[in-house]
């Protein structure tokens, strides 16, 4: 069995928001992210999500800002 890693998963409220976040970590060289399906013990209002890993979580969430990306929340879970 693999063993479980910490990422941070953002959810959003809309599903372009989700895709904008993915096409800027690809364009910025911000690499491991990738949309997902929002785990079930989260809830979104579009249903898509954004995994990265914690490594990641400083840049990321600068990127975030600067891109006035809009999101519903940033948790970090065992996955």
């Amino acid at each position: 069995m693999l063993g479980k890693n910490k990422k941070l998963i953002v959810t959003y409220f809309t599903s372009s928001e989700a895709i904008a976040t993915e096409k800027i970590c690809n364009a910025r060289g911000l690499s491991g992210g990738r949309i997902i399906t929002t785990p079930r013990q989260l809830t979104a209002d579009c249903g898509m999500a954004f995994s990265i890993g914690i490594e990641h979580k400083d840049e990321f969430e600068k990127m975030l800002k600067e891109e006035r990306i809009k999101y519903d929340k940033i948790v970090e879970l065992d996955v």
